[in-house]
């Protein structure tokens, strides 16, 4: 595969990163309700590589991808953008193309 990984450490705010890490926190389902009043289902999962840690959220279907992974799941995360987050830190979001693999 030709597919760049990047190091959590140099994940910089935009488009189509692709990052490899250990599940740290099992994927969080939670209803969110938007501005409009429209509720969302967002799913959330915490990951680490050797640099860094960061935490990966999908929103609506996008949640779905998460469903299968749990603690300790080695995974590689193919197009996600990195969106500003809580704390000045960078999330990583799921898109339309984004793909998750399981690795061990």
């Amino acid at each position: 595969t030709g597919e760049l990984r990047t190091k959590i450490s140099d994940v910089a705010e935009g488009n189509d990163f692709s990052v490899e890490g250990i599940v740290l926190k099992a994927p969080e389902r939670k209803d969110i309700q938007t501005k409009s009043g429209e509720n969302v289902q967002l799913c959330e999962m915490f990951v680490e590589d050797d640099s860094g840690k960061i935490w990966i959220k999908g929103w609506r279907q996008q949640a779905d991808l998460m469903d299968n992974f749990t603690l300790g799941d080695i995974i590689t995360i193919l197009g996600v953008n990195a969106r500003p987050g809580l704390e000045g830190k960078l999330d990583l979001v799921l898109t339309s193309y984004s793909k998750i693999i399981k690795k061990n």
